[in-house]
Order: structure tokens, then C-alpha cells, then sequence
């Protein structure tokens, strides 16, 4: 009894602990996410040359849409989960169905965000702050990588593979294999 007493204490110390670091570390997303928000908002005042209520208002339609569109990820990286830790599972078809529907849904609500858009912004502003997001966000996620000490670029430039090079598509020969075997003659 005693046992179960001071195991009880425990957990509850635990989790009084861990509740306010939890909700510290929201706070700072939170933070974080906002100062984001604002350097977004500023730099497509700046640099896309839209004005202040309708960067506002960009803003508040991508917040919308992006909260919609991350629950959905969110949901489509659990049902990925549950269908790697069990594939043969009975339902997994119906998994593969709700990931694809999801796919849908978030496919309807970009083209929705871009059908909001075009009732205060034009289609060239539209191009321009979709074009300036995509820098961005790479911008972003770059820096995010230098903090994190990760500086390897995953994502190297993109090209063509040379298939005509000195040693054609197969690469360098492997000086360790044998030479192939004379054709057979009949």
C-alpha cells in the first residue's frame, strides 16, 4: 500500500513538472511562430510590394488554411504510422483510402486558399507571394539546419545525370570483376 502510495506521488510530481515545461515550450512555438509571422508579413510589404491590409489580410488567410492543412498532415503521418508498424492489418486498405482522401482535402483546400485570394488580391500578386513563400520557407528551413549544426544540404542542386560521360551510364568499370565471357557463337 505504501508502495503504491509513493508511486502515485511520484507520477503526479512528474507530471506537475512536466505540464509547466510543456506549456513553456508551447509558449515559445508560439512566440516564435508569431515573430515569423511578422518578419512574413513585413517582407511581403517589402519585397512582393503588397500593401499592409493586404498583407493582413494574406496573413490571416494563411494561418487559416495552413492550421486546416497541418491537421491534416498530421492525421495522414498517423495513419503512415500505423500502416508501417502493421502492414498486413485487416484495415489497412481503408487506411490507404483515408490517407488518399486526405491527399484531396488538402489538395481542395489550396485551391480554395487561391479562390480567397483572388477576391482581394490580383493574379500577379498571387504569383509574386507564392513565389516569395517558397524562397521563404527555404530560407527558413536553411537557417533552422545552420542552428541545428546540420549544415550538409540535403537537397543538392538539381541536374542532369551525364549519360554520355567518359565511362557511359554504367559509370567507371570495377577493376576487381573479371572480364565478361566471349560471346557465344553458334
Amino acid at each position: 500500500m505504501k508502495r503504491a502510495i509513493i508511486m502515485t506521488g511520484t507520477l503526479a510530481l512528474i507530471l506537475a513538472f512536466c505540464s509547466p515545461a510543456q506549456s513553456q515550450n508551447d509558449s515559445a512555438r508560439m512566440k516564435m511562430r508569431q515573430e515569423l509571422n511578422n518578419l512574413m508579413k513585413e517582407k511581403l510589404v517589402e519585397k512582393v510590394g503588397l500593401s499592409a491590409s493586404t498583407a493582413d489580410q494574406f496573413m490571416l488567410k494563411l494561418e487559416e488554411n495552413g492550421g486546416k492543412i497541418r491537421d491534416l498532415m498530421k492525421e495522414k503521418r498517423e495513419i503512415m504510422d500505423d500502416i508501417d508498424l502493421d502492414p498486413g492489418a485487416a484495415d489497412v486498405e481503408t487506411k490507404l483510402d483515408r490517407s488518399l482522401d486526405i491527399d484531396i482535402k488538402i489538395a481542395e483546400l489550396k485551391k480554395e486558399f487561391k479562390t480567397e485570394l483572388r477576391q482581394f488580391m490580383s493574379a500577379q500578386e498571387i504569383a509574386k507571394t507564392m513565389k516569395f513563400r517558397m524562397k521563404f520557407d527555404r530560407e527558413l528551413r536553411q537557417e533552422i539546419r545552420k542552428k541545428r549544426g546540420l549544415n550538409d544540404d540535403f537537397r543538392k542542386p538539381r541536374g542532369k545525370m551525364d549519360r554520355d560521360g567518359e565511362f557511359g551510364p554504367g559509370g567507371p568499370p570495377d577493376n576487381d570483376m573479371p572480364p565478361p565471357p566471349p560471346p557465344d557463337e553458334f
